[in-house]
């Protein structure tokens, strides 16, 4: 049978599987896609014949186009192909516009489709991009609250109980010693710290991480990638916005006991 031609397109792609021998989630960019199939770029490790539930986030759009059944081809590097087995009909019908409409025009017959909608975002960032990060979210329609540091972030989600969700650095300026004043409030941490802090103080909250340093390094910081989503430094415009919706469509960190072996754990909720 002759294969259908693929188009060059490259959307995020967050996959994932619910099996019981190995439930994982992981993301990366397509390079080929048509309605049948396509070839992903990513970090994570994957064998073929792996079984899949695929999401793709075209710019600006919160809600996704989700394959609820796709099977692992064949893996070579960093790239591996599948096979799309199940989507509903309304997801074949955006595929379908995804795959056929012009180069270039998939941006703006995804924002006429459902446009994202505008959050308060908090923004906590002493890296000078932030001023960049911080237009490329008022231009998207959003709101930005800015802070450098923890402190500043604290009192802004304690200020605006609005807040949709909050995009961390991973590493925030903590001085080696504080003066510690006789009636605290805040303290001076760094991300992780930040968003356990804002999830206990909300009991509620939705966050991105995002940070340049390597997987190593986050784990010394105390980043769980299996709880927070992550983002990895330099990103691109379109990257920032995708990361966004998809956090959009996840279940909000929820504040646990200390005891209960972990601070932080998401909701139940129903696949989107």
């Amino acid at each position: 049978m002759k294969r259908k031609p693929r188009k060059l397109l490259r959307v995020r792609v967050d996959f994932s599987t619910d099996s019981e021998e190995e439930a994982f989630t992981g993301h990366g960019y397509t390079e080929e896609i048509n309605t049948t199939g396509c070839q992903i770029e990513t970090s994570t490790m994957l064998p073929p014949g792996r079984y899949l539930t695929l999401r793709f986030y075209r710019p600006n759009v919160a809600e996704p186009i989700q394959v609820e059944l796709a099977r692992v081809r064949w893996v070579e590097g960093r790239k591996f192909g599948v096979e799309f087995i199940r989507a509903d009909s309304a997801s074949q019908t955006r595929l379908h516009q995804l795959v056929s409409a012009p180069n270039g025009d998939n941006e703006s017959l995804a924002q006429r489709e459902s446009p994202t909608p505008s959050l308060t975002i908090l923004l906590v960032d002493d890296d000078p991009d932030a001023v960049l990060y911080s237009k490329v979210l008022t231009k998207a329609g959003h709101r930005v609250l800015q802070a450098s540091g923890s402190v500043e972030a604290m009192q802004l989600c304690l200020d605006h109980p609005s807040i949709d969700l909050a995009i961390v650095d991973v590493v925030l300026d903590v001085p080696e010693f504080q003066v510690v004043p006789k009636t605290p409030q805040f303290r001076r941490v760094n991300g992780p710290q930040l968003i356990q802090d804002m999830v206990a103080l909300r009991k509620q909250f939705r966050a991105l991480i995002v940070s340049a340093l390597d997987p190593t390094q986050l784990k010394d910081y105390g980043v769980d990638l299996g709880t927070i989503p992550f983002l990895r430094k330099p990103f691109s415009k379109e990257q920032l916005l995708n990361s966004i919706a998809t956090v959009g469509t996840l279940p909000p960190l929820v504040w646990a006991f200390p005891d209960s072996g972990r601070s932080l754990r998401r909701t139940k909720a129903a696949p989107v």
